[in-house]
């Protein structure tokens, strides 16, 4: 027992000096943990189980899931990525829907979006429509002309 004793007193002074390795020093958290110390050592109870108590609330602080920890980081990076995904599908949607696709018919049932082809059978019916009315004719004609 009192070899032991000058043992642990040597390993205090070795701790306070800086001269311990990390096993020595659990070992000195752990021993003064005992409720059972040589009154020449029960001084130093106190500090070791302060030690060892804000040892243990940096472990649990320090080792939080990373998700939990960083959650706003996360957060904008979630956001960031679902807009790096979502921007080129919503701009290639608006793409297809304002395609330069801009004159459709359908004659006979086919769809036709050759402009040269809607101009023509557009004019061919308007000079049906014009034998019929005149003025009718050339206001069709001007407003089909301002269009192309």
């Amino acid at each position: 027992m009192r070899k032991r004793k000058i043992d642990i007193e040597a390993l205090v002074e070795a701790y306070f000096n800086g001269l311990t390795s990390m096993k020595e020093e659990q070992f000195l958290r752990d021993y003064f943990r005992k409720d059972d110390l040589p009154e020449e050592l029960k001084a130093y109870q106190p500090i070791f189980r302060y030690i060892a108590a804000e040892r243990e609330k940096m472990h649990r602080r320090t080792f939080l899931p990373p998700l939990r920890r960083n959650i706003r980081k996360w957060s904008i990076a979630a956001a960031v990525l679902l807009l790096c995904l979502a921007l080129p599908l919503s701009i290639r949607h608006i793409r297809q829907t304002t395609s330069p696709e801009i004159s459709r018919v359908y004659i006979n049932g086919k769809k036709h979006t050759n402009t040269g082809l809607i101009r023509s059978e557009t004019l061919k019916s308007l000079e049906h429509l014009a034998e019929c009315n005149k003025s009718l004719f050339s206001s069709q004609v001007e407003a089909l002309e301002s269009l192309f």
